[in-house]
């Protein structure tokens, strides 16, 4: 098997538990609580910050200008495109603009992007794809079964728009080239340094149930 089968294999039931989460079920079904969305939303638009910051570290260790451009090219999205984005559709929830100004990262949200800028800045391009595919992948495996398993309500689902971006090809084909290296560069790995590589990865995947979790019950956590 590929290193990335590897590594959703090695999470299988991590990953199943985030799909059951009432947050992404709520999401399918149309029944989430705007106030857990609207948490959602403000934490994500801190968390797209910081992992433009990643992505940044990540372009540092990238072997090769071509992975260097793509890197670079993520972070530009993110800083130029994403956070607009997230903003105007914020601004359709009712979030202002000192909404925004005014939420600090939740501890989960914090103790994730922690750990990705760790990884990111270890120097290991492997680590640093292996700590971000979790996030890209998971939502479009879910938003994918969320669609197909709700389908007779979707055109009345306030979360349409969400669900629609997740997925979209454009989404698909933004993040498909981490698999493909991350494949490619594995086969040279050690059965060690998969290990490793697979850890990290499975620490993010339950970074992510753990970010649903804290979203569903607006949970800042405890400093």
């Amino acid at each position: 098997m590929t290193i990335t089968q590897d590594m959703k294999q090695s999470v299988a039931n991590t990953w199943e538990e985030g799909y059951r989460n009432p947050f992404v079920q709520g999401l399918g079904r149309g029944t989430l609580p705007q106030e857990s969305f609207r948490f959602y939303l403000l934490q994500d638009y801190l968390y797209l910050a910081q992992y433009a910051k990643v992505c940044a570290l990540g372009s540092v260790s990238a072997p090769d200008a071509e992975l260097q451009r793509r890197c670079i090219l993520m972070q530009y999205r993110i800083v130029h495109t994403e956070q607009s984005l997230h903003e105007a559709y914020m601004a359709t929830w009712g979030i202002s603009a000192t909404d925004m100004k005014g939420t600090r990262q939740s501890q989960a949200n914090r103790a994730y992007t922690n750990e990705m800028l760790v990884q990111a800045q270890g120097g290991d391009f492997c680590a640093f794809l292996a700590t971000i595919l979790p996030c890209a992948w998971t939502y479009d495996d879910y938003a994918r079964r969320l669609v197909t398993a709700y389908r007779k309500g979707l055109m009345a689902n306030p979360y349409k728009p969400w669900l629609d971006t997740y997925t979209s090809e454009e989404y698909r084909s933004s993040y498909q080239w981490i698999i493909e290296t991350l494949n490619q560069m594995g086969k040279d790995r050690s059965s060690r340094e998969r290990r490793h590589l697979i850890g990290i990865f499975g620490a993010s995947v339950r970074a992510e149930v753990q970010f649903w979790t804290m979203a569903y019950h607006r949970d800042m956590g405890t400093d």
